[in-house]
C-alpha cells in the first residue's frame, strides 16, 4: 500500500478498492438538537426606545442648553410643575 510522502496520504486517496464497504458506513449518532433564544424585558425595552423616532431631538437640545445657561427654571414653570403635583396628588384620593 502507498501511503505518499511521509505516510501522507495524496488527496482523493481513499485506500485499497472496497476498504469502505466492508467497514461500512460512519454516521454520527442522531441527536435532538435545538436553539433557544430568550429577550430579556431590558432587551425588550431598549429596543422599543431604539425604534422611536428622533422628532424631540431637538427641543431636548433646546432645553439642555437653558439648563446650563441656568435660563430654564423660571417662576411660572416652578408654579405649573408644582400644580400639576397637587392636581397629580388629588386625583389619586
Amino acid at each position: 500500500m502507498v501511503e505518499g510522502i511521509g505516510g501522507i496520504r495524496p488527496p482523493g486517496f481513499e485506500g485499497p478498492k472496497g476498504a469502505r464497504e466492508r467497514s461500512g458506513p460512519t454516521q454520527a449518532p442522531k441527536t435532538a438538537k435545538s436553539d433557544k433564544v430568550e429577550i430579556s424585558t431590558a432587551g425588550l425595552l431598549l429596543a422599543k426606545i431604539q425604534a422611536m423616532p428622533d422628532v424631540r431631538r431637538e427641543k431636548i437640545e433646546a432645553i439642555r442648553d437653558q439648563i446650563l445657561q441656568g435660563t430654564y427654571v423660571t417662576d411660572e414653570k416652578v408654579q405649573q410643575a408644582t400644580d400639576n403635583l397637587v392636581d397629580d396628588f388629588l386625583s389619586g384620593l
